[in-house]
């Protein structure tokens, strides 16, 4: 599932394009009309909840994005040229190293924590517990991959996001 403009860290911060599905991943592009005044950030904030992030970048913008972004992020230039655009895989992206499994947590409503805690704690919550209480009682879980994984099925699973689906808007 393709997620356009997708907002983390409470809406503080918008990533481009979030995919999601075995993993969540993100692709922040940055146009040559852009600059990269919030990359720093961004970078910051994508790095909490993304497992894999590519910038997608004009050519001129990758030697400063480099300094800025972690080394796990990828990096693909964009360069325009007489006959179209060019493409270059700068770096790959690797599996982020430190993601914040709180923060990822937090990405879920309501129903789908009540659901993750009966899930994998065993025990029905009230459903008048708030978020806070409930992402509480899952940081207790010491399989953190596993904690990683339900919450991005759950995430696959959802029919009514608040952000407009590019599966949709392509076909």
């Amino acid at each position: 599932m393709f997620i356009e403009e997708l907002e983390v860290d409470n809406g503080q911060a918008r990533i481009d394009i979030a995919f999601i599905g075995t993993h969540l991943d993100g692709v922040e592009i940055k146009s040559p009309q852009d600059n990269l005044s919030r990359l720093p950030s961004q970078s910051e904030a994508f790095s909490r909840y993304f497992e894999y992030v590519l910038l997608v970048a004009d050519h001129g913008f990758i030697p400063e994005a480099e300094k800025i972004v972690p080394d796990w992020w990828g990096l693909t230039s964009i360069q325009s040229m007489d006959q179209g655009v060019r493409f270059r895989q700068v770096r790959r992206p690797k599996q982020n190293p430190s993601m914040d499994i709180e923060a990822l947590v937090g990405l879920l409503w309501k129903e789908e924590l009540l659901s993750l805690v009966h899930q994998l704690i065993g025990t029905l919550p009230c459903k008048r517990s708030p978020k806070r209480e409930l992402r509480n009682m899952l940081m207790i879980i010491p399989d953190t991959k596993l904690l990683l994984r339900r919450t991005v099925e759950l995430m696959t699973r959802r029919t009514d996001w608040r952000a407009v689906p590019l599966s949709t808007v392509t076909g």
